[in-house]
């Protein structure tokens, strides 16, 4: 018991926080706030790090037809808004781009997003 509390817990714990609704929230002994990914409601919140670390950006969504470059490449995401997004791979809302559902966090977007546009 004193080896698996120091090293196994943050990654499980990490691991279910980025999952979705908390499952693992009971075996987390809230001891780190950087496990938790935090994001204010009508908020598009992006990470430079997967599984919400790193640094982190919040802004409003973007609306229709609009584009707004992110300031960090955006490795993790959480749409806490009741609108689609939709992250580009470049800035200026060009190159490859994928759909991020109202309220949705993602927690590895595999490459660097730049764009964030509306769908």
């Amino acid at each position: 018991m004193g080896a698996c509390p120091v090293g196994s817990p943050p990654r499980a714990v990490r691991f279910g926080a980025a999952l979705l609704s908390g499952a693992q929230a009971d075996a987390a002994p809230s001891t780190s706030a950087a496990v938790t990914p935090t994001c204010t409601y009508n908020r598009v919140c992006v990470w430079s790090q997967p599984f919400f670390q790193g640094f982190k950006n919040s802004q409003a969504p973007a609306d229709p037809g609009n584009c707004q470059n992110l300031p960090i490449t955006a490795h993790s995401v959480w749409n806490n808004t009741p609108y689609t997004q939709r992250l580009h791979a470049t800035w200026l809302c060009t190159g490859g781009s994928g759909l991020i559902a109202p309220f949705q966090q993602v927690t590895d977007l595999g490459t660097g997003r730049r764009g964030l546009g509306a769908y």
